[in-house]
């Protein structure tokens, strides 16, 4: 059972995130990091997303892992601080959510996705 998030009605782990967030969370997140959220606190959350959402979250964490320097997910992961912890699917599905987490921040915060914010939230800039 989740701790945080009761349901999923989006269609996209992008949609869920914007829903889920102010842009002021967002830009925070980028140098904090989602563990900072309660929707990222418990491995049941982030499981659920996880299961919900894993192939539009495989291609996120595979733009992040372009961006890192070209390299596969797993080559991300070894990089990464806190990959060597991983050790069972849960840690796995909640590295990727908040690595998905980590991208969508930057991306909608600091690299022009303001619009499908503000398109998916209907707020103003």
């Amino acid at each position: 059972m989740s701790n945080y998030i009761k349901e999923l009605n989006e269609l996209s782990f992008q949609e869920w995130f914007c829903n889920e967030f102010e842009i002021a969370e967002l830009v925070e997140m980028v140098s904090v990091g989602p563990k900072s959220y309660p929707a990222f606190y418990h491995y049941a959350d982030t499981s659920m997303l996880y299961e919900r959402y894993t192939h539009e979250i495989w291609g996120l964490v595979g733009l992040l892992a372009q961006e890192y320097g070209g390299g596969s997910i797993v080559q991300a992961l070894a990089q990464q601080d806190g990959g060597e912890d991983i050790s069972d699917p849960e840690d796995f599905a909640d590295w990727m959510v908040c690595q998905a987490a980590i991208y969508l921040s930057a991306q909608i915060a600091f690299q022009g996705g303001w619009e499908v914010y503000l398109e998916k939230t209907g707020e103003e800039k």
